[in-house]
């Protein structure tokens, strides 16, 4: 019987260990309050895919200066010019994938 765990799963427990937990980045599940929330903060965000898929599905945001923003998504690269388009081009990339 295989046991298949997430990359949240994995972060979870992770977590757990006071050891560990200095050295993970901070991670949350994909929604676009915490995009916009971790955008504000460190004005670039990685986001993966849950499931691991040795690299593919992993997107690079940045904020840039005048409200644009630089999304690179494998082969994609695109500068959108509002917030809005923004989270339009994410869920289009995302799709159903946490």
């Amino acid at each position: 019987m295989k046991v298949t765990r997430s990359k949240w799963d994995i972060y979870r427990v992770l977590k757990e260990n006071k050891e560990l937990r200095p050295y993970l980045p901070k991670t949350r599940l994909f929604s676009k309050q915490n995009v916009d929330t971790f955008l504000n903060r460190y004005h670039k965000v990685i986001l993966k895919p849950i499931h691991g898929r040795l690299g593919y599905g992993v997107i690079k945001l940045s904020m840039l200066p005048k409200g644009k923003y630089k999304l690179e998504f494998e082969d994609y690269y695109a500068v959108l010019p509002t917030k809005h388009q923004m989270h339009k081009a994410l869920i289009e990339k995302i799709g159903k994938e946490k």
